[in-house]
């Protein structure tokens, strides 16, 4: 599996953050960054959390995210 920037990605299971203290598995984003300089990548990630108590679509950065932690759309 191999990401680059501009991907679109879902999140592989719950990741820590903001909706009540997580992002949901399966919740899109799409890459904005990849930082290849440590053994593997590390991924920062745009998420557009989608719920029925939020009136609009709300947008996170996620930073430091793994391989195991994305899966492709």
């Amino acid at each position: 599996m191999s990401f680059q920037r501009g991907d679109e990605v879902a999140a592989a299971a719950d990741l820590g953050g903001f909706w009540q203290g997580k992002i949901p598995a399966g919740t899109r984003g799409v890459i904005d960054e990849i930082d290849e300089s440590g053994a593997s990548p590390v991924f920062t990630v745009t998420c557009t959390i989608e719920h029925e108590d939020l009136l609009t679509p709300h947008q996170t950065t996620v930073t430091g995210l793994t391989y195991t932690e994305l899966s492709e759309r």
